[in-house]
């Protein structure tokens, strides 16, 4: 699922197919107008007797939903429950800097959404949405009575974060009701907008060859506990780069690595098939942290051996995903930062199958027309592609932000 408008309407086909439990984690949910189209879609799933479940992060999550109306109006509702991961606790300061980054909706152990985007406008809306990222998920339907596939690893996953010590409820009892009950009546009206629209966006689910058979799944995460952890799902990536015999297309927003990443991944690429790496431009990337360490980390990344593009898009890509020989892709929320390796809670899908690596392998063709060969002193010449130009005023915060971002980047 390529755009953000396809990944809205997959989340509320999903949600309006559930007959029995939706799980639904995310590392922010946005009091938009996405947050509330979902929010409408939920409460009329949990009004049908469906049992939600919405886990998003202690912290971002937590900002976010605030003391909104759209928090109290899921949360107080007696078929939705939310949870917070690892709350702040000014008791618990080793705690403080751990986030919960996984991304996916489940709906009845059957259907699932992965991938990295969060409940935001900025990402399930119109590429016009002034705040529009470009993202990429998976969208994955598993037979009736078939144990061990993707959609189950995933749910058992998410039920072990959501009876585990780390979480806890919030949002059960509305401060004012009368705000509640204003909210509620907004997003009535947004539901009467979704089912005039959504009769086309459904048949296209439902038409013959929007899926194709895969023939298994792996879910990757990282251990779940808030601090330090052991790097799995990096590790488990970079396995597969090292195995892979023809291919390797690896996207993500940005890299930020340490020297263990950095050495772990010059070992990866020397294996015998092609790798090539695709992330941001400074110019165009949104991640100011990132992009200011990026400055120190471009050379890092050349001396890795994989040649590096960077992509010259107007809106900023937030992709994370991988294509490896002609089977398997790999679907997530895991960046190849620090962050994402040692601190976060992350979660990556690898699909075998050659049908959607097929078409993965299409996209990431559509990505590389956008796309310029980074090198020591620049850009590779490249007729087809003008680079975007680092505006002034973003370049100099850039190299003011630099040094601090290198002394502070183990954190971001």
């Amino acid at each position: 699922m390529e755009s953000g408008e396809e990944a809205l309407w997959g989340r509320l086909y999903l949600i309006e197919n559930a007959k029995e439990k939706i799980r639904l984690s995310s590392y922010l949910y946005a009091c938009d107008d996405s947050g509330k189209r979902i929010g409408a879609a939920l409460i009329r799933a949990a009004e049908r007797g469906v049992d939600v479940e919405i886990l998003v992060d202690g912290l971002i999550g937590g900002i976010n939903f605030g003391a909104s109306p759209l928090a109290y109006a899921l949360g107080s509702h007696e078929n939705i429950r939310i949870r917070l991961y690892n709350p702040v606790d000014l008791l618990r300061p080793d705690r403080l800097n751990a986030r919960l980054h996984d991304k996916y909706l489940i709906a009845d152990d059957r259907m699932m959404i992965l991938g990295g985007r969060n409940i935001s406008d900025e990402f399930l809306t119109k590429t016009t949405h002034p705040a529009y990222n470009f993202d990429r998920d998976v969208m994955l339907f598993s037979d009736e009575g078939v144990s061990g596939s993707g959609v189950d690893q995933l749910a058992a996953y998410f039920d072990s974060l959501w009876q585990g010590e780390y979480v806890q409820p919030a949002y059960e009892k509305a401060r004012d009701a009368a705000a509640v009950m204003r909210q509620r009546q907004e997003m009535e009206k947004l539901l009467l907008e979704t089912e005039r629209e959504k009769t086309a966006w459904f048949r296209k689910i439902e038409q013959p060859g929007f899926s194709v058979p895969v023939e298994g799944c792996q879910l990757i995460t990282n251990p779940v506990h808030p601090g330090v952890k052991s790097p799995v799902v990096f590790d488990h990536l970079c396995a597969m780069i090292a195995e892979a015999e023809e291919r390797v297309i690896l996207q993500s927003p940005y890299f930020v690595l340490d020297g263990r990443m950095q050495t772990a991944m010059q070992e990866a690429v020397s294996g015998t098939a092609q790798v090539m790496f695709y992330t941001n431009s400074m110019a165009g990337g949104n991640n100011l942290a990132a992009s200011a360490d990026y400055l120190w980390q471009k050379e890092k990344l050349l001396a890795i051996g994989a040649p590096l593009y960077e992509l010259q898009t107007e809106a900023s890509v937030h992709t994370k995903s991988m294509l490896v020989d002609r089977h398997l892709s790999v679907f997530g929320s895991f960046n190849f930062d620090m962050r994402s390796a040692y601190i976060d809670t992350e979660v990556m899908m690898a699909v075998y199958g050659e049908a959607l690596n097929e078409r993965l392998y299409t996209c990431m063709e559509n990505m590389a027309e956008q796309a310029l060969l980074v090198t020591e002193e620049g850009y590779a010449e490249d007729e087809r592609l003008v680079p975007l130009e680092l505006p002034e005023g973003k370049k100099w915060t850039l190299y003011l932000l630099s040094p601090v971002m290198f002394l502070i980047r183990h954190l971001l």
